[in-house]
């Protein structure tokens, strides 16, 4: 048992380190493409909150391996998560959030 895949990360026992899946890099570009594209359809910068936290979350979620970085690459992006009281609202995405 030298290699196991565990939530989306691969943990190598031999060189006690922690790695992302391919898996999980491919479904969190997949995302992100997809919310670039819902962005720049139109000039009004609108997508649903649920699109944008989600990918929030996946983001997040790469803590453990990334580091706190990803808690200021994404923080742009969660301010506008925070300005809707609803999460059926469309939210429109600061250019800070889109350079991240």
């Amino acid at each position: 048992m030298k290699n196991r895949c565990w939530l989306g990360h691969n943990l190598d026992f031999v060189s006690n380190r922690l790695f992302i899946s391919e898996e999980r890099i491919g479904r969190l570009e997949k995302s992100l493409k997809s919310l670039l594209f819902q962005i720049f359809r139109d000039k009004l910068n609108l997508v649903h909150v649920r699109a944008l936290a989600g990918v929030v979350g996946q983001i997040i979620s790469l803590q453990s391996v990334l580091g706190k970085i990803v808690s200021r690459m994404s923080r742009y992006m969660y301010t506008c998560i925070l300005t809707q009281a609803s999460w059926n609202a469309l939210v429109k995405v600061s250019p800070e959030a889109v350079a991240g």
